[in-house]
């Protein structure tokens, strides 16, 4: 390890209070459009807290497949956590306010962390902004939000160094909560571990009897229940994939061959396998340089901070070894599992998951290195201060309060007023976009949506969504005079109601992921505007939402489809 070990510095009871206050003031200005309005949420939530929803009200069609598939997605922690917190709250509640400890578990490791080489105030602005280059990741209290919390605190007890059982529960709860990080984390310990075998080789000499002596580097009693906790955190991970590939209605994953000759993957499909297969794996520094660190500027700008950076560990290595040697590993290990993603996809699931959410870590971490390493150029408290500011000003540019990104649902709310009208077990049909929101606010079930069709890469999903979008592409592309297709098609798949959005049928557009749109649009090439059945429903029939929207019942549907015979 670095001759000069890192301070051990515990948190005095004002400090506490301090980084409580500060979390919490964060929490609610970054997060209270959420929590102000509730037609405003993260749009993911449609997605992973499905069955959650139809446990919390009791729904008839809580054992259908798209409840089923989005609760056996979950991770066991996670799916647990949610489990007990919905008795309690109801699932909207739980994914604006679940953000709320990892926000400030996320602030007071990553302050624990570099308050082990820094002052206090570098520290506390380090860990604000690990969390705020997290925050669009932390909305919506998804399992992805646990990831870089958990990867915080795994490099606090690694840093650490004397805290095992501690480092042990934190591979437990990577695969419970959010796998990938288990790998990350691994990868991490090994370069690690590495490092500091070589480290005492060069300082002991090369005698490996006194190595794995019991005051040698390799000590029993400190890896035993790390290498115990991290065994045990596979065998977890190990169950969830395998829950995955022997479910039903998910039966594993496609293969990369498969998906490669599959629309559905490609550039304009809903999940673009193909973009993160074929692109070159430069690409991924280029966008973590861009995102994290130019706004604007030119690259070669955060280039020289890079550099800079590199310069100041050479020349404070005494102080800066271990951050150093961490962020370094915890690149090395993120770059080579985005790589074996790639090659491997999807076993190791998407590559980008490997950095896309782990980097916002990276990028907090090398800022508040470039700021500690500065700081030990003139070692003052009014420098720690400007660097302080600088670093809460760059968080600012970054992502100022208003531009918190979340789905505005309030328009929607007349139907989703006109659609509790129908009966509890009623099956909607709607365009996939339109159709998004309407489980999680009506607690009604839709036939597709765009949300729901996320997991198209397990097989056994594909078979089942896919002929799903065939058949409701195909009867909106009925032309005027075949009002018995829509009738046809709604009888065959047990659809109770028609959700149409006149607007969007009248520019002739079905507008969803490929391969659907473009049939749609070369069904209805050549056509006259307007030449659909849908169209030729009387705006009077059913229920007319915004002049737009018209909802009608099976039953209304013979009744025209009998008129014109």
């Amino acid at each position: 390890m670095p001759p000069i070990p890192a301070q051990d510095r515990s948190f005095s009871t004002h400090e506490w209070l301090l980084l409580i206050g500060v979390s919490l003031a964060y929490f609610f200005i970054y997060h209270w459009p959420l929590l102000s309005d509730p037609f405003h949420f993260q749009e993911d939530v449609v997605q992973h807290y499905l069955w959650l929803n139809t446990i919390r009200f009791d729904a008839e069609w809580a054992d259908s497949f798209y409840p089923r598939t989005s609760g056996a997605i979950q991770p066991f922690g996670y799916y647990a956590l949610l489990r007990s917190l919905v008795v309690f709250l109801d699932p909207l509640t739980i994914s604006r306010w679940l953000p709320l400890p990892l926000t400030v578990l996320t602030v007071v490791y990553g302050t624990a962390l570099f308050r082990r080489f820094f002052p206090l105030a570098l520290a506390l602005t380090g860990g604000l902004l690990i969390t705020h280059y997290n925050l669009s990741e932390s909305l919506g209290g998804l399992a992805r939000a646990f990831c870089v919390p958990l990867l915080t605190a795994f490099a606090y007890y690694l840093v650490r160094g004397d805290k095992p059982w501690q480092l042990a529960a934190m591979l437990l709860l990577c695969a419970l909560f959010y796998p990938p990080t288990l790998l990350i984390n691994a990868g991490i310990l090994v370069c690690w571990t590495v490092y500091r075998l070589l480290d005492s080789l060069k300082t002991k000499g090369k005698d490996w009897r006194r190595f794995f002596s019991p005051s040698g580097p390799v000590k029993w009693s400190f890896w035993l229940p790390v290498i115990g906790g991290g065994f045990l955190a596979v065998g977890v991970a190990w169950l969830h994939s395998h829950r995955i590939a022997v479910h039903p209605d998910l039966n594993g994953f496609l293969t990369d061959p498969e998906m490669r000759w599959l629309p559905e993957f490609g550039g304009e499909g809903r999940v673009a396998f193909s973009n993160l297969r074929d692109a070159p794996p430069g690409n991924i520094l280029r966008y973590f340089v861009r995102s994290y660190f130019t706004f604007g500027y030119h690259v070669y700008f955060a280039y020289a901070g890079f550099l800079l950076a590199f310069g100041l560990a050479i020349t404070f290595w005494k102080r800066l070894a271990r951050p150093a040697i961490w962020l370094l590993a915890f690149a090395a290990s993120t770059c080579f599992l985005y790589v074996i993603a790639r090659e491997l996809m999807p076993m190791l699931f998407l590559p980008d998951r490997y950095v896309n959410y782990p980097w916002r870590l990276l990028a907090g971490g090398i800022l508040t290195f470039l700021a500690g390493g500065l700081y030990y150029c003139w070692p003052r408290k009014v420098v720690a201060a400007i660097l302080t500011v600088a670093l809460l000003a760059w968080g600012y540019i970054y992502r100022p309060p208003e531009n918190v990104r979340y789905a505005d649902v309030r328009p929607q709310n007349p139907i989703f007023e006109a659609v509790r009208a129908t009966p509890p077990n009623a099956m909607i049909a709607a365009m996939p976009q339109v159709a998004d929101m309407i489980p999680l606010f009506t607690n009604r079930s839709v036939f597709i949506s765009s949300e729901l069709s996320h997991a198209l890469y397990f097989r056994a999903y594909y078979d089942y969504i896919t002929p799903r979008f065939e058949a409701e592409w195909r009867a909106f592309a009925a032309p005027a005079d075949s009002l018995d297709q829509v009738l046809g098609f709604m009888e065959e798949w047990n659809i109770d109601y028609l959700l149409t959005d006149r607007e969007q049928l009248e520019e002739m557009r079905f507008p969803t992921f490929a391969p659907y749109e473009e049939r749609f649009s070369k069904q209805v090439a050549g056509r006259e505007a307007g030449d659909l059945a849908l169209l030729a429903i009387p705006e009077s029939v059913g229920v007319l939402l915004e002049g737009r929207y018209q909802l009608l019942s099976l039953k209304e549907v013979e009744e025209l489809v009998k008129t014109q015979r």
